[in-house]
């Protein structure tokens, strides 16, 4: 029981410094980009903090057990583990996709093990 406590503590850190990361991203994106025209740097930096977010909320879901999150977080880190390898794929991409699986692994087990709070 303890070791799946620990493994839940983990998965919620993991989505944290995910959601901490991409902000960091977003905030660095329209400078880093110079290339790309205002509209689709701001653009893109919105879709980040809007993924950014969409984490920061499966980790308090995840955290209250809640059965919907659950999914959504299911579905939010496959998501994101299939798009960061649809392009270019660099060192980023592929460490990013590897934490990614992880993350996926462990949350469909402790899903799986845990009782999951239903929102009905």
């Amino acid at each position: 029981m303890k070791n799946q406590d620990n493994v839940q503590k983990l998965i919620i850190v993991l989505f944290v410094l995910s959601g901490i990361f991409l902000v960091l991203a977003a905030m660095l994106f329209p400078a880093r980009n110079a290339s790309l025209g205002p509209i689709t740097r701001w653009a893109i930096a919105g879709l980040l903090m809007l993924d950014a977010l969409f984490y920061f909320v499966a980790a308090w879901g995840l955290a209250r057990r809640i059965r919907l999150i659950h999914w959504f977080a299911v579905l939010l880190i496959g998501g994101n583990a299939l798009l960061s390898i649809t392009d270019q794929v660099g060192p980023a991409d592929l460490i990013v996709f590897m934490l990614n699986l992880i993350m996926l692994v462990l949350v469909i087990i402790t899903g799986k093990s845990k009782k999951l709070v239903s929102t009905q």
